[in-house]
């Protein structure tokens, strides 16, 4: 080794020249080439973990173990997977029991009054033909009971077996089916489930955290709950025998199993799955806009509903007798000044506000089949529009003018002629054609695949209303009776509407839209 300073060699730690010291050289680290590294892994993170990952017996390192909460969310264990079943299991009985007793306090609510006792008093004698005292004995002894509401609040489809045994005679037995929904009673009960969901959503979020995980949950709990309500609805169901001398009459009520189960778990998915929420496609802007547009429109019609209804009622109590019955037709107007004190008559307010919206947009009202006809008490079947008088009207003396006769009761034309002249026009028909344009403008139609969805779920949401709360009768053999609207001409006349008045908007907002980018 040479000295630094002098150049002389230096065996030793110090120069024997000049007495420099020696300090020995120190090797240099061999450069190891830079590996391409992903992004976000440093080499602080690579070291540490080649140092903790584990090793098998074999040498070779093992993959890293997922947390805890990720095995749980994706992959979820028999163990959690017994939880998640107990969770949607104990939560849908438990509504089940919480709307039965429900049930049971409007039964009770109901029972108070008249209105549903005469309701089903009429419905027997002149949809089942029934005479009137036995009428009245099934009418007073099927009082508002936890069943019928159970019924009502979920869908409101009675099937039943009229009885007939006389002495020295074959028995007789007479089939029907009753149609009879109840917008209040079906939203009472979406509400509760919708509560339900909203509730669970600690839980859900613990059980369950992904999308589709979520989806099952709310499936499970569907599935169990119409399992339940179907048992109960099964064995409550209710008979009753009316004796009178050696003749028996027996009045017994079910439901369409499969047709009442499907109904209640489509239902009660739709309402869970709104109270659970945050589902992904809300997370994107444009269907998130469309989303919150949508809830606008309804509750802006819920609103418009409550209001145009108060008004009726308002005018129903400032007018006169006269102008409230009509001698051709039961309408609202004469039920709510006979029942105004009775709460049961409140609940059939929506089904009269709805087809007074659908009316008011074109739809032609049905009284379909000679049993609708003696419910309402008006002399025969018959359609009603906005833009047509009373349908197929019989002219008098083959002169095509509507008269009277000279004596007795009113001719087939005249009274129809009448009936429309008392119906047909309302003030409140145009209210609700105003109400539904300006809800319709609070949906935000941000592009052309929003403004097709908005139509078709519109249109495809008012043919489903006006067909299911029809008020329908099937009874025996003959054809079916119904009060309301055939699906048809109700998507025509609301699709036309809607259609017409949602492409103004849209070119309006696309317009708007335009002028604040140029601004």
């Amino acid at each position: 080794m040479n000295c630094p300073s002098c150049g002389a060699a230096a065996p030793g730690k110090f120069c024997t020249q000049c007495g420099t010291r020696i300090e020995p050289e120190q090797k240099k680290p061999r450069e190891i080439p830079n590996e391409p590294q992903e992004p976000g892994c440093s080499e602080d993170s690579r070291v540490s973990a080649a140092t903790e990952a584990p090793m098998n017996e074999s040498g070779a390192e093992q993959p890293a173990a997922l947390p805890e909460h990720a095995v749980n969310e994706a992959m979820p264990s028999s163990h959690n997977f017994s939880r998640f079943a107990l969770s949607f299991t104990c939560a849908s009985a438990g509504a089940a029991a919480l709307i039965t007793a429900f049930s049971a306090f409007i039964g009770w609510a109901a029972s108070r009054g008249q209105f549903f006792n005469d309701l089903v008093y009429h419905l027997l004698m002149n949809v089942l033909r029934i005479p009137p005292e036995q009428a009245a004995f099934f009418a007073g002894r099927m009082k508002p009971d936890f069943w019928l509401h159970l019924m009502l609040l979920h869908g409101g489809t009675i099937e039943g077996t009229y009885r007939i045994a006389q002495h020295q005679s074959d028995p007789q037995s007479l089939s029907f089916s009753l149609h009879i929904p109840l917008i209040f009673s079906v939203a009472i009960w979406f509400v509760i489930l919708f509560l339900c969901g909203l509730l669970m959503r600690p839980l859900v979020k613990r059980y369950a955290g992904g999308q589709l995980l979520r989806f099952g949950w709310a499936a499970g709990f569907s599935a169990v709950y119409s399992i339940v309500m179907t048992i109960i609805l099964l064995l409550a169901r209710p008979d009753s025998e009316f004796v009178f001398g050696r003749d028996e009459y027996t009045l017994e009520l079910s439901m369409p199993v499969l047709k009442s189960f499907l109904l209640i778990f489509l239902l009660c998915l739709a309402a869970v799955a709104v109270g659970l929420g945050k589902w992904a496609f809300l997370s994107n802007r444009i269907w998130g806009a469309w989303a919150a547009s949508i809830r606008t429109f309804v509750l802006t019609i819920i609103g418009f509903f409550i209001l145009i209804g108060s008004l009726m009622a308002v005018s129903w109590t400032l007018s006169n007798q006269s102008h409230v019955y009509s001698t051709q037709i039961t309408t609202m107007g004469s039920i709510w000044k006979a029942y105004k004190t009775d709460p049961a008559v409140y609940a059939v307010v929506p089904n009269v506000l709805l087809q007074e919206q659908i009316y008011s947009l074109g739809g032609t009202w049905h009284i379909s089949g000679q049993p609708a006809a003696d419910l309402l008490e008006v002399r025969a079947p018959l359609r009603l529009s906005l833009f047509h008088s009373v349908r197929d009207p019989a002219p008098a003396h083959d002169s095509g003018e509507f008269t009277y006769e000279s004596a007795g009761e009113p001719s087939e034309g005249a009274w129809k002629q009448e009936l429309a002249d008392d119906i047909r026009w309302q003030w409140y028909h145009v209210a609700f054609l105003l109400a539904y344009l300006f809800a319709l403008s609070r949906i935000q139609l941000t592009s052309v695949w929003i403004y097709a969805a908005t139509v078709s779920g519109v249109i495809i949401l008012a043919s489903l209303l006006s067909v299911y709360f029809n008020i329908s009768f099937t009874v025996g053999q003959s054809p079916g009776a119904f009060i309301g609207f055939e699906w048809s001409q109700a998507v025509l006349a609301v699709g036309l509407t809607t259609v017409v008045f949602l492409t103004l908007s849209y070119a309006v907002q696309l317009i708007l839209v335009k002028r604040r980018a140029a601004e």
